[in-house]
């Protein structure tokens, strides 16, 4: 499936609320973390984060969204970004400034292990949600914990 021609393999219903999502400009913020990388942040009944990965033929590798759409992989919020990035042409371009993404990694990366865990235990302390990902990235059960 490509950005240029997506539409043919999702539900028509579904094509056209993103493309609702898409026309009321629902997506707050959209960023090329890296390169055809993207990430965005779409307002639906709640603020939903979408990230979606392009290879240089603009086939869609990889796509998710946070919200609870369990029906298939592309969901409303997903078709948006997808109009977004395709009208907006940020597939074709480099960024012109480094967005929140691309400022954090580089300051990240000048951090040593030690700093990083640090950072990573305050965050756990502050914010339950970060807790859970990265619980499930490490591959614990969620009745672990």
């Amino acid at each position: 499936m490509n950005l240029n021609n997506f539409e043919p393999f999702i539900e028509d219903k579904i094509i056209s609320r993103g493309h609702s999502y898409f026309e009321n400009g629902q997506i707050a913020d959209l960023e090329e973390i890296e390169d055809k990388e993207f990430i965005a942040t779409v307002l639906g009944s709640e603020m939903y984060t979408v990230s979606i990965q392009l290879n240089e033929e603009f086939d869609i590798l990889k796509c998710s969204c946070s919200c609870p759409y369990d029906w298939g992989v592309f969901c409303k919020h997903l078709v948006a970004v997808l109009y977004e990035i395709k009208a907006s042409g940020a597939h074709l371009k480099k960024p012109e400034k480094p967005g929140n993404f691309r400022l954090i990694k580089k300051e990240l990366e000048q951090y040593n292990k030690e700093e990083l865990l640090k950072l990573f235990f305050e965050i756990m302390k502050a914010d339950a949600n970060f807790k859970s990902i990265l619980l499930e990235y490490l591959g614990f059960e969620e009745d672990f914990y």
